[in-house]
């Protein structure tokens, strides 16, 4: 199975920009890297009246979306992140933002200004900001090159190289 770590915190912790900085950086080292977004929102993908919409609405339990540059999936039943780590083929590392709950190694964002991190089930493996969390690395949001170092460490080598 593809390894996942999930990225963890209060919103506007910095996440996304972690990960948008992150996924250059793994790529370097060699490895494909997939993303998973967690949402509390419903389908931001689904808009009501569109014909996936109405697909939805008559019952369908999956519906894709398909141009000539890609495919987008939304299956409206529940779900686990290993289930949809299971359709991406081609990558070596999934990280996941958000997820909090599940056995997924996590790491926690946190910035003081956002408030105290959520509830959170381990494993935790590292911390990311002005959190500390003993027994596991802190590092700077600054700091992609170590987190990355970290990431690969955690995960093992890339499993294809181009």
């Amino acid at each position: 199975m593809t390894p996942i770590i999930a990225l963890v915190g209060r919103s506007n912790s910095g996440k996304t920009t972690l990960l948008e900085r992150l996924i250059p950086a793994l790529e370097k080292k060699g490895y494909r890297v997939g993303t998973i977004k967690h949402t509390t929102g419903r389908y931001p993908l689904d808009k009501e009246g569109k014909d996936s919409w109405r697909f939805a609405q008559a019952g369908a339990k999956t519906v894709a979306f398909a141009t000539p540059d890609g495919f987008a999936l939304m299956r409206y039943e529940p779900w686990d992140l290993g289930e949809i780590a299971a359709l991406m083929p081609g990558v070596d590392l999934i990280l996941a933002e958000g997820h909090k709950i599940g056995p997924y190694p996590k790491i926690i964002v946190h910035r003081p200004e956002v408030g105290d991190p959520p509830e959170l089930v381990d494993p935790i493996i590292a911390t990311v900001g002005s959190l500390t969390r003993e027994g596991v690395p802190s590092f700077d949001h600054e700091d992609i090159a170590g987190i990355a170092d970290f990431i690969a460490s955690r995960v093992g080598p890339p499993s294809r190289q181009e």
